[in-house]
């Protein structure tokens, strides 16, 4: 790594980048709980179940992309 040193140290140690808002910390949340239902359902899951768990696994992958 080149540059001045107070950047090399901000860059770093993370304090370029900010906290998340309410909405996204409630996204992620969100998407973390989906992982989790799916994961739970899958034991039981018929054919239908087991198309609706995959769908919700892109919903949650699209919301944590976000």
């Amino acid at each position: 790594m080149q540059g001045l040193v107070d950047d090399l140290k901000a860059v770093t140690s993370g304090q370029w980048s900010s906290d998340a808002s309410f909405a996204e910390s409630m996204t992620t949340s969100a998407a973390t709980l989906l992982v989790y239902l799916a994961a739970a359902l899958t034991i039981n899951a018929s054919q239908t179940g087991e198309v609706t768990i995959l769908l919700l696994l892109v919903v949650s992958g699209g919301l944590l992309a976000i």
